[in-house]
Formats: structure tokens, sequence, C-alpha cells
């Protein structure tokens, strides 16, 4: 059985119905995020995970808190969404195990040959040794394991886009 972030605490999509089991107040919604306030427009996120619930729930969590997000379920699909919106991504959030033939880290090098500094944060219903084959690429990115929180999961990313930022105006 696979794991996935439970977060309880997230308001319902607006076209929820209001007696929803998943519908929440508003108040419950993690405080939007600050480090991207200054961007001409909102934050795109590829997230690549084969869990529809946890899928779902990622795509839900990111878009209350202001982000764009787009969403695969495989590796192909993944590739097909970055050879449409490649220049538009700010960021890959990927499941370590990606159904098909590859692993979040491939996915990963491949789309940072196209776009170097493209930051990334892994998830995992398995701890960071899943990554032990090429830690030192690894252990440069935020790691997320599931179960996780919705606020984690914001400061994962947040903190991901703040330090791609910091390095783009370092080198400018």
């Amino acid at each position: 059985m696979k794991s996935f972030c439970s977060v309880t605490s997230v308001a319902a999509p607006p076209e929820a119905e209001s007696d929803s089991p998943t519908a929440t107040a508003n108040s419950n919604i993690v405080p939007a995020r600050s480090a991207g306030q200054f961007l001409d427009r909102p934050e795109t996120i590829l997230v690549v995970e084969d869990d529809e619930a946890m899928r779902d729930m990622t795509q839900i969590v990111l878009q209350q808190n202001g982000f764009d997000v787009l969403v695969a379920d495989s590796d192909d699909q993944a590739l097909w969404i970055w050879q449409r919106h490649g220049q538009q991504i700010d960021l890959l959030l990927t499941d370590m195990m990606i159904p098909n033939r590859s692993t979040g880290i491939e996915l990963a090098r491949r789309l940072l040959r196209e776009k170097p500094g493209l930051p990334v944060v892994y998830m995992s219903g398995f701890g960071r040794e899943i990554g032990q084959d090429d830690l030192a690429f690894f252990y440069k990115a935020p790691f997320l394991r599931k179960p996780c929180s919705a606020g984690d999961m914001i400061e994962a990313v947040s903190f991901a886009l703040a330090v791609a930022r910091s390095r783009r105006r370092a080198v400018n």
C-alpha cells in the first residue's frame, strides 16, 4: 500500500460541495508562501507522482498556496509536459519511484540538462536511502518523506525556489 501525505487541514477546491467530507474551513489553509511574491507571475511546479491520491492532494496544496501546477503520473507524461511548458516550469517536485523505467533522480538529471538551475524537490514513502546510488546529486535537493504535512511541502518548495533565485542573482 502506498503512503500519501496526510493533509487533512486543507480546504476543498472551489468546485467541491460544502457537505463534502474533504471540505474544511478556509482558516485551515497553509499560509501562502512569500518567497516568490515579487514575481510577475505565479511560479509553476511540475509534479510527477504515480499515486492518484497523492498527486491530487499535492496539486490542491500547491494551488491553494498560489502556485500553478502541472501534473504527470509517469516519466513519459512528465517529458511530454516538459516539451510543451519547460520554459515556464520553475520547479520539479518528483516522487523517487516513477512508473515505467525511471527514477526521480534520472528525470531531474534529464530536465537539468535542458534547464540548468531548475530547483528539484524529491519525495518518497521510503527514506533518503532510496537515492543512495547517487548521493552527491540527490543530497543537493530537499527531500519530503511521505506522509508529510502541507506545511512541510510548502516549506520545501519555497526553500528550493528561494535558493534557486538567490543563485541566479549571484551569477548576474
